[in-house]
């Protein structure tokens, strides 16, 4: 597991990314990202970095990637559209909890599911398999963009703000879909892949 808060802020969101991809590619090898605008461009060559260095199969296992394949990448992710990672520095630290606050699929006004609230801090009750498969069980039209948007935010906070033992157990379940768990067929039957891949990835950088 890469311990993205010891590393640099570009380089930890970089890991997480190529965590992601790997993945990706290890539950479909013809995974694959085309286009010329840069986040398909970023996508394609986080997919081709994968597979010259074998991340997707047991002989990637340890593999050291160049390091100038490495700063290629971190500059393709600093100069992205629509992303803050440009406005940090190269040695900034501190990626695993700062990063991820200020992602573009997280809009900063809208409500925390569940909140409760202490004396002295903000605390937030851990989402409940009642509530998750509730959440989940949301019927919106084909054509409801907007519905499916709101939906996927609000999982994506929860799996943001819960605790380190309830990520852990959510990654654990969703990584792949377990017949009789009803939370973990939900997941992998109401979501589409790359909403599953967003909230795998918030669970991953949180546990």
């Amino acid at each position: 597991m890469i311990l993205t808060a010891l590393l640099p802020r570009h380089m930890g969101e970089l890991a997480a990314y190529l965590t992601q991809t790997t993945y990706s590619v290890r539950r479909n090898p013809s995974s694959n990202r085309n286009g010329t605008a840069p986040w398909d461009k970023f996508w394609c060559d986080l997919y081709a970095t994968v597979r010259a260095n074998k991340l997707d199969t047991s002989a990637g296992n340890g593999v050291r990637i160049p390091s100038a394949t490495l700063e290629s990448l971190r500059r393709q992710l600093a100069a992205l559209p629509f992303v803050n990672y440009g406005k940090f520095a190269k040695e900034a630290t501190g990626v695993s909890d700062g990063l991820i606050r200020r992602n573009l699929f997280l809009s900063s006004d809208e409500p925390v599911s569940m909140r409760s609230s202490s004396v002295s801090h903000e605390a937030y009750v851990d989402p409940s398999d009642d509530y998750l498969i509730r959440t989940l069980m949301e019927a919106y039209a084909s054509t409801d963009v907007r519905g499916y948007g709101s939906r996927l935010r609000r999982l994506r906070r929860d799996c943001l703000y819960c605790s380190l033992s309830r990520a852990h157990e959510l990654r654990k379940r969703f990584s792949v879909r377990k017949r009789g768990d009803r939370l973990s067929e939900l997941f992998h039957d109401r979501l589409s892949h790359g909403g599953r891949a967003i909230l795998l990835r918030v669970l991953a950088l949180r546990s």
